[in-house]
């Protein structure tokens, strides 16, 4: 009798050990997903808090006035017939289109559009810098 009753405590202690080893490592692979779970989170806000910053800077950016410009804002080189005048779609100043014949996907744009020089560098430096923004440059 004795020994069943110990043979029996033997299983259960078994059975015990083998739940625990298993819930052990159900819990192990929450943690680690409760872990990225909180990094994606932290890059989303991270990204979110930049969009505002993009969104916000579009709405201060004053398109320039087509008779305001006489030459390319970055070069210098007077427009013509030949050299036609084209605004950047970020920041709102008129260039020629050798320098701003880049095309980048803005937060108030469906799809990529045209941006200057010095605006491309600056999505070049966060794409660099954060790792998470699309490159969508596209020569026209």
């Amino acid at each position: 009798m004795e020994v069943s009753i110990m043979e029996n405590l033997k299983n259960e202690l078994q059975r015990l050990r083998e739940e625990n080893k298993e819930l052990k490592t159900t819990c192990s692979v929450q943690e680690s997903s409760l872990l990225e779970l909180a990094d994606q989170l932290g890059r989303s806000k991270l990204e979110m808090e930049e969009l505002r910053y993009d969104i916000d800077q579009s709405k201060e950016n004053k398109w320039m006035a087509d008779d305001e410009a006489i030459c390319c804002y970055q070069c210098e080189a007077n427009f013509s017939l030949a050299r036609r005048k084209h605004h950047c779609r970020n920041c709102g100043m008129i260039f020629c289109n050798d320098c701003s014949n880049k095309k980048r996907l803005l937060p108030s744009s469906s799809k990529p559009v045209r941006v200057c020089d010095e605006c491309d560098l600056i999505f070049i430096k966060r794409l660099h810098g954060f790792g998470h923004f699309v490159d969508r440059t596209d020569t026209m």
